[in-house]
């Protein structure tokens, strides 16, 4: 077949050392304008066609069609984890300290970013017009009553029954029952209750007699279009049951807002500019000459000596000043983590929250927000 094929290479996980390379998949229509180097799908592999989930390495256009190429089955990111620079090293590690493609690909993305792949099975339509076994009319017996997800996993459990597997995949054959791919991420984004008021108490096809209280809310959420569930509680001094009450008569509805747990504290940071910073002879000399190293574009190292009090702190500033000017990025390395909080104030009331911190005393969800 003639025309412009999109070829993915990946890597995948949970694979032996010395079966790990690059397997090529052909990309469906659906997922051509989303796919990117660094971004997780989830692929048929081996002869089973076991779903297994790899990350993407490269792409590529082909003109012809390859027959033998599976299709990738779903996109698991939205956008790319790495960039160029983090793929490169994902390859360096591969290469060097033999690992794994995947595992050099959870070296550098945060723990908290990780999924774990599940499999679940629902009934497509309870109206059945075709002949089914005794076994197969157990299951979608089973899988009409059943109250819960748990309960069906529990169920139809392959590891301790492996003949099941087959009738299942018998009723999936013939559209009784469907196939769902869940993913569910080590550390979620953290997420705020938002509430609002509906277009149908607005528009006057819904309309509910107010108590004293719940006019409060209305009238808060009128003039701020949208609030969170406690800061509407603090500000007209409710409890939480006036306003599920009032999403229950469909005067507001809720829903999530992302947010992100901050390892630093912005709200208490006198912002001022780099620029406010006058090196003196000594510094301005230090300045110079580690400026000097840092424009021949050559690796290259420098030892700053003073004392303490003497302004060492003002010529790293500086330092990163200038090469941030020229769009370029630093690192600044403490040797404690108790020196961090009055080293991360300096540099927020310089940068605000263009500085992210990274060390070891992070929860994963910190982790994950500051990447």
């Amino acid at each position: 077949m003639q025309g412009i094929f999109t070829v993915a290479k990946i890597a995948l996980c949970n694979t032996l050392y010395s079966f790990d390379k690059e397997y090529s998949y052909s990309v469906p229509k659906e997922y051509k304008e989303k796919v990117l180097a660094g971004m997780r799908v989830l692929v048929p592999f081996g002869r089973g066609n076991t779903k297994r989930m790899g990350f993407i390495t490269s792409t590529y256009e082909s003109e012809t069609q390859n027959p033998k190429l599976k299709p990738i089955l779903n996109v698991i990111d939205e956008k790319s984890l790495v960039n160029d620079e983090m793929l490169k090293m994902i390859f360096w590690l591969k290469e060097n300290t033999f690992c794994t493609y995947y595992d050099a690909f959870r070296t550098v993305v945060p723990s908290g970013f990780s999924y774990k792949y599940k499999q679940r099975y629902a009934l497509v339509n309870a109206e059945i017009s075709e002949p089914l076994t005794e076994e197969e009319s157990l299951i979608v017996e089973f899988l009409k009553t059943a109250v819960s997800l748990k309960e069906i996993d529990s169920f139809l459990d392959f590891n301790i029954n492996p003949e099941k597997k087959k009738i299942v995949e018998s009723l999936v054959d013939k559209g009784i029952v469907e196939e769902i791919d869940e993913f569910k991420r080590k550390v979620g984004d953290e997420t705020i209750k938002m509430v609002a008021i509906t277009d149908g108490y607005y528009n006057g096809s819904i309309v509910k007699k107010l108590t004293k209280k719940q006019h409060l809310v209305v009238e808060l959420l009128e003039e701020y279009e949208t609030a969170s569930v406690k800061e509407v509680c603090y500000m007209t001094n409710v409890t939480t049951t006036i306003i599920k009450n009032l999403i229950k008569a469909g005067v507001l509805y809720e829903f999530e807002h992302e947010t992100l747990r901050s390892a630093i504290d912005l709200e208490n940071c006198n912002m001022r500019s780099p620029d406010d910073i006058i090196l003196n002879d000594e510094q301005s000399l230090a300045f110079n000459g580690i400026s000097d190293l840092i424009n021949k574009n050559k690796p290259a190292g420098a030892l700053l000596f003073g004392v303490t009090g003497s302004g060492k702190t003002s010529v790293f500033i500086k330092l990163i000043d200038s090469v941030l000017k020229e769009n370029k990025s630093a690192i600044l390395m403490v040797p404690e983590i108790a020196l961090t909080p009055q080293m991360v104030g300096e540099f927020i009331s310089l940068y605000g929250d263009t500085v992210a911190v990274i060390h070891s005393n992070l929860s994963l969800g910190q982790r994950v927000d500051e990447f």
